[in-house]
């Protein structure tokens, strides 16, 4: 893996762990290959008592999408403590992507915001709770098709850590923090679809992010150049790795049995989830847990929305510790 750039004062170290095995066998290029799984772990300036999180992205992004809420958690005056959080990125992301180069399969893997509602499933006592980000739980093929055909006609080598400079003022509709936290470090490929509004802005203002961390110094004819540690084909629908897996065809029923606390927040505009998506997840969230929705928010909210969203989950986690504390003091 490339040597690690302290992204965060908050970041004490970053682990390699390994994946889950055996897996499908389409997913690897061997039956006995074992994958890793890059993790940074995050700890407040005083550490103490307090909830552990453990995080994970979606399709096109990497662990550090999640830093500026980190630092939002970690504020002084947070009404919460935090003992530490735990950052994962997908075995074909992000530093994961580059440790597990030439192991992995061009099939399917099982991908998407339903990571964690499948992990809550398997294991029924592991987590004492899951929120769900915009969780991708529905069979969308027509929509990530096009997604997934984007990805290929995009760009995937840059001359250097920055590619173009900004090469003008940002426009007036994107705010000071919304340039900061996408320029920062969070995209793998172009999501189109999914932040099209916000993309159309940069782009049409000839603007290019940097790409910190979804991307790193690569060797091609001789020449050092800067590419995204998550190959083209390894989201593309040709060969249907990511963006054609889908969540599993049962996982809606599934959530709507499990015995598990799960809660939802979801974006008011989001171009991925609509108003269908909206209300199946608001009744699954009646049965087990709760539901939030960030109104003026689209499917990027850790990037769009950092201090909302923050404030939803912490009142998620507060909920979640007091259920937990009320269990204890029953025994």
């Amino acid at each position: 893996m490339d040597e690690v750039i302290m992204s965060s004062p908050l970041l004490k170290k970053s682990l390699v762990v390994p994946a889950t095995y055996p897996r499908a066998p389409a997913t690897v290029q061997s039956p006995g290959v074992q994958l890793s799984i890059a993790v940074n772990e995050y700890r407040p300036s005083k550490v103490g008592s307090g909830a552990t999180l453990l995080l994970t992205h979606g399709t096109s992004f990497c662990k550090e999408m999640w830093e500026p809420l980190i630092e939002f958690w970690f504020r002084v005056d947070s009404p919460l403590r935090h003992q530490a959080v735990f950052a994962i990125d997908a075995v074909n992301h992000g530093d994961s992507a580059v440790l597990n180069r030439g192991l992995l399969g061009t099939s399917r893997h099982s991908f998407g915001g339903g990571t964690l509602a499948h992990a809550s499933i398997l294991s029924p006592k592991t987590f004492d709770a899951t929120i769900l980000v915009e969780p991708i739980l529905f069979q969308m093929k027509e929509q990530t098709t096009k997604i997934a055909k984007l990805v290929l006609n995009r760009r995937d080598t840059w001359k250097n850590l920055y590619g173009r400079r900004w090469q003008k003022r940002p426009p007036p509709s994107l705010s000071a923090l919304t340039v900061q936290r996408v320029c920062r470090l969070v995209f793998e490929p172009t999501k189109a679809l999914c932040c099209k509004h916000l993309l159309k802005q940069i782009l049409d203002s000839s603007l290019t992010m940097p790409q910190t961390f979804a991307t790193h110094d690569v060797l091609i004819n001789s020449q050092t150049v800067r590419a995204l540690k998550t190959s083209k084909e390894q989201e593309s629908r040709e060969t249907q790795a990511t963006y054609l897996a889908g969540p599993h065809p049962q996982i809606v029923d599934l959530l709507s049995k499990s015995r598990e606390p799960h809660y939802y927040i979801m974006g008011g505009k989001s171009l991925v989830l609509n108003e269908d998506c909206r209300a199946v997840t608001q009744t699954l969230s009646r049965i087990h847990g709760d539901m939030a929705v960030v109104q003026d928010g689209g499917h990027l909210l850790p990037m769009a929305h950092p201090a909302e969203l923050g404030s939803v989950l912490e009142g998620f986690i507060a909920k979640i510790l007091l259920r937990i504390s009320h269990t204890q003091s029953n025994l």
